[in-house]
């Protein structure tokens, strides 16, 4: 990352960074086209902008206080975090998808009974 020249100047490349996190954009989406099909954001008055601003804010805090409570623990406190967040996430990720096969077990099973309970009447 030193190497980038955008590492001198650490407000424009968050900037940068936090623009290309393409996984934010459907959430906001998501958020943004719940509030309108439930009336609680009005396209004809100012709730936009409002709520715009609100989430660029809340954003920009929640992403100081990421930063700075990830620097205190791993910089400040020299911390070795690759050792324990490798098998952290290969265990969730092998939870999660053994979830999903039990839920894809499940529903073809319960599928299957269904059909036999149709063939049988």
């Amino acid at each position: 990352m030193s190497q980038l020249l955008l590492a001198q100047f650490p407000f424009i490349l968050g900037l940068l960074l936090n623009s290309l996190n393409f996984i934010q954009w459907p959430y906001w989406s998501g958020i943004y086209i719940y509030l309108f099909r439930t009336n609680k954001l009005d396209p004809r008055c100012n709730d936009n902008r409002i709520f715009i601003m609100g989430a660029m804010i809340g954003t920009l805090i929640g992403m100081l206080l990421f930063a700075h409570t990830a620097k205190y623990f791993l910089v400040e406190n020299n911390i070795e975090m690759s050792k324990y967040l490798n098998p952290l996430f290969a265990t969730l990720f092998l939870v999660l998808a053994l979830i999903q096969i039990a839920k894809v077990f499940m529903k073809s099973k319960k599928a299957k009974v269904i059909t036999q309970t149709v063939a049988n009447n």
